[in-house]
């Protein structure tokens, strides 16, 4: 993994994704040890323009502006 602090890996890290294309990432946990683990995983998208977006978070509507 690429980052020693994560139990987690992404693939495909990063890269382009098209208008009106679908993309299959996968999302590994690769825990160290046997224990309970109480962590998440952020999945961020960006450049995506707010008007290309299906009904959003007002909150977001208000951020692009």
């Amino acid at each position: 993994m690429d980052d020693e602090n994560s139990n987690y890996k992404v693939e495909e890290m990063n890269g382009v994704i098209l208008p009106n294309e679908e993309r299959d990432f996968k999302i590994l946990f690769c825990p160290k040890h046997a224990e309970p683990y109480y962590e998440f995983v952020d999945f961020i998208i960006e450049n995506v323009p707010i008007r290309s977006m299906l009904n959003p978070p007002i909150a977001l509507k208000e951020f692009a502006e």
